[in-house]
């Protein structure tokens, strides 16, 4: 019997994953009984601790223009003025990510959805644990549950192994979907999309993969 699984990279802190929600919410509802997503951090300014330069502050401003021109979505313009000191350390924000699916009910992909609009949308810190339990409730999650599991030390842990997987598959930009394939002792995987697609073509592209009118590669060692 073959397995399927869509595998998700993705960090919170990522414009273009802000960008990318809606889709990719919309094909895991669409393929959820066929195969499961698994949401894996990637960790894209883990650990930084100097203050956003201006300059760079500038460039984060223009690529969110471009996310709002593709997709549509909101966003609070103002942020880096009203945070001249802002620490961009997308480490706390995978942990909250993680946090969010390891509970009795966990919703790693709504929180991270919630996370991202009081960020994006609403100009909230991104960083602070007060967002992230705003995020949490707003996700349907119990605030002292996730608030309980986010300083679990295993869920640094589970944060910091997202990272190395990350790393392991070379992947460096996100949001990375791959489509992996499990047939026996057998495990392949194949790329769907890197960077930014609407759904029509997210989905043309899954749905060709399944057809087998593109070839599956067997995972390197």
């Amino acid at each position: 019997m073959t397995e399927y699984e869509l595998m998700y990279f993705s960090d919170p802190m990522c414009s273009w994953c802000y960008g990318f929600g809606p889709a990719i919410e919309e094909l895991q509802a669409e393929y959820s009984e066929r195969m499961p997503l698994q949401m894996i951090l990637g960790g894209l300014r883990p650990d930084e601790e100097r203050p956003l330069p201006q300059k760079m502050a500038q460039e984060i401003s223009h690529h969110w223009e471009a996310v709002h021109e593709a997709s549509g979505r909101p966003f609070h313009f103002a942020f880096f003025e009203s945070h001249p000191d802002f620490i961009y350390n997308t480490a706390p924000a995978c942990r909250a990510v993680v946090a969010a699916g390891r509970g009795e009910s966990p919703r790693p992909m709504q929180f991270q959805h919630e996370l991202q609009r009081l960020f994006y949308g609403e100009g909230q810190d991104p960083t602070k644990v007060e967002t992230f339990e705003a995020a949490a409730v707003a996700a349907g999650l119990d605030r002292e549950e996730f608030r309980r599991l986010y300083d679990d030390p295993e869920t640094e842990t589970i944060t910091r192994q997202n990272f190395e997987l990350t790393r392991a598959f070379g992947i460096n930009g996100y949001p990375t979907l791959v489509l992996r394939e499990v047939e026996g002792e057998e495990e392949k995987h194949i790329l769907v999309s890197r960077g930014f697609l609407p759904y029509v073509e997210l989905k043309q592209r899954v749905q060709m993969i399944l057809n087998r009118e593109v070839e599956l590669v067997p995972e390197t060692e």
